[in-house]
């Protein structure tokens, strides 16, 4: 490779963003053996199937590619694009579930990078010896076990697939600095995810290639989003022993990260959101902030792509420099990298009980939604409330005080909040019954100790996590009232939904009014403020509540303020 590689980029670049992404390929094959492989377990037979889908499915390696591993483009023949047609219509009417949240997470990579996936079979195989299999509990658990091992044992042939798919492109190569790269990924995807990664570029294939397989769900027939947790703490030993030995320029490096940033192109479509997070407070009370948190931001500059989605986290000691170069980067016009304030953060995570250790090692799911990595069942989003619509709901009445607006606004919200929940609950009940996913469970804490699947309750933290939208609107909405509708009595409730109705037709005056003339929140006035105070210590009590299915399943509210 060359230093950093302009060209390679912008190539790589280009074709990502014409790229059609589509997992039917592996789908079909997925579930074309599922309806031919009778007579044993579910999750077997799951397993069975996925593994033949790792077994078959396209493997593709384009040119100046160096990170591998995406859906392939390659078409199903007419053949079996009608046998797909007649297997969809029974697979997805008896197989999957359509309900629930997931991929709203990152996986537990520094166990993949440390132990490799032979050394997650290892303790699989500890697990099934202490079994005892006179009872019939044990037995699920035994199954459980067998169908992760199938799983691993499928993506381990994937990656040797595409090892010898590197070999044969390198053998018929002319050009011989592409042909060295391409004996590199030979044996760098026999190497892993296989085994425990060694240099930096292992580690980058290796936690690419098992997120791209566990984006193959074929229980779940939409599009995953798995996040990268924090690769400036996992990724950093690699890359500092790589550079003090030699082995790695910084300049190189970045060409990997970013190879490995358009990669997430190639796997997951725009209108969603993946990526990983950087900076903030280890466990041991320091700030990240080394060579790689920096690259990983200029990872968004130099592919100018829709991911990754850059989460920075600051907190009261992060460096200067790294604050700048996160700001100097958004204001060239780009999303991210978003800002998220982690010592807040981790205080709020402590205070729905995990460890201060725990707290340190978060995700931002997707968006905006807090997730714990490597431990999470957490469905983000489940659902979103719109509180303005609430607030809308309850003005057909004329009311005397603001309490008593905010009363009902509140006896309103509470009905929404129950009636979501038994929703909530709902779909992971269905999930506990028709759904499985072994392979993404060897790599969340506490499915294999547990010998549960993470769609049955195995994961540490169970969480339901609605998100609140719009509580800003409604402090501004409810500071309105209270100074028009109840101090000055310049309108009644009546004429305000009518205006709103209209939406402010002919009332242009009015609105200007309140536009300019009413305290807005988030202008650190009190009066306005205090209701989104007042709401948020509400909410949170109210889900307090509320207990879901599975072990450590809290209701947890999450807000949008705008």
């Amino acid at each position: 490779m060359m230093e950093y590689e302009v060209h390679r980029i912008e190539n790589l670049r280009e074709k990502a963003l014409g790229r059609q992404i589509c997992y039917d390929e592996f789908y079909y094959y997925f579930h074309k053996r599922m309806l031919s492989n009778g007579g044993v377990s579910y999750l077997l037979r799951y397993a069975d199937a996925l593994y033949d889908s790792f077994r078959f499915a396209a493997v593709e390696i384009d040119g100046e590619e160096l990170i591998v591993g995406k859906p392939s483009e390659k078409s199903l023949s007419e053949e079996e694009k009608r046998e797909w047609e007649q297997i969809k219509q029974i697979a997805f009417a008896h197989m999957g579930t359509p309900f629930g949240q997931d991929s709203h997470m990152a996986i537990d990579y520094e166990l993949l990078l440390s132990k490799g996936i032979y050394g997650i079979i290892d303790t699989i195989t500890s697990y099934r010896t202490a079994l005892d299999l006179t009872n019939v509990n044990e037995i699920a658990k035994d199954e459980f076990y067998l169908s992760c091992q199938k799983c691993l044992e499928g993506v381990i042939c994937f990656s040797e697939r595409y090892a010898d798919e590197a070999k044969r492109q390198a053998e018929d190569c002319n050009d011989s600095n592409r042909k060295m790269e391409l004996y590199e990924i030979e044996r760098i995807c026999r190497k892993v995810p296989a085994h425990p990664a060694q240099t930096f570029y292992e580690a980058l294939q290796s936690i690419h290639f098992v997120t791209f397989c566990l984006s193959n769900k074929p229980l779940r027939y939409t599009h995953l989003q798995y996040q990268f947790g924090r690769p400036d703490r996992y990724l950093y030993p690699f890359y500092k022993t790589d550079k003090n030995n030699g082995v790695i320029t910084p300049k190189k490096a970045q060409t990997l990260l970013d190879c490995f940033g358009i990669m997430i192109n190639n796997r997951v479509p725009n209108g969603l959101s993946c990526g990983y997070m950087v900076g903030g407070r280890a466990e041991n009370g320091h700030v990240v902030s080394n060579e790689l948190t920096a690259m990983l931001l200029h990872v968004i500059d130099q592919n100018r792509l829709v991911y990754p989605a850059v989460g920075f986290c600051y907190c009261s000691d992060t460096p200067e420099e790294d604050l700048s170069l996160a700001v100097s980067i958004v204001s060239k016009g780009h999303s991210h990298p978003a800002i998220f304030n982690d010592d807040v953060i981790s205080k709020g995570l402590q205070y729905y009980g995990l460890t201060p250790k725990e707290s340190c090692s978060y995700i931002h799911s997707t968006c905006v939604e807090i997730t714990p990595i490597g431990s999470s069942n957490v469905w983000v989003a489940s659902p979103y409330t719109n509180l303005v619509q609430k607030l809308l709901d309850i003005l057909n009445s004329e009311y005397n005080s603001i309490d008593d607006v905010l009363n009902a606004f509140l006896q309103h919200l509470s009905i929404g909040i129950k009636a979501e929940f038994i929703e909530q609950n709902r779909q992971r009940n269905e999930r506990y019954f028709h759904s499985v996913d072994p392979l993404l469970s060897c790599f969340v804490n506490d499915c294999l100790k547990n010998g549960t699947d993470i769609e049955r309750g195995g994961a540490r933290y169970n969480w339901i996590m609605p998100s609140f939208v719009g509580i800003a609107n409604v402090a501004d909405a409810l500071m309105t009232i209270e100074t028009l509708l109840i101090k000055q009595k310049r309108y009644t409730f009546c004429e305000l939904k009518n205006m709103l109705e209209q939406n402010f037709m002919g009332y242009e005056k009015d609105r200007q009014s309140i536009l300019n003339h009413i305290e807005k929140y988030g202008n650190d006035n009190d009066s306005a403020d205090r209701y989104v105070k007042i709401i948020t210590k509400w909410i949170s009590e109210e889900c307090s509540n509320y207990i879901t299915a599975f072990s450590n399943g809290k209701l947890i509210p999450s807000y949008f303020v705008g």
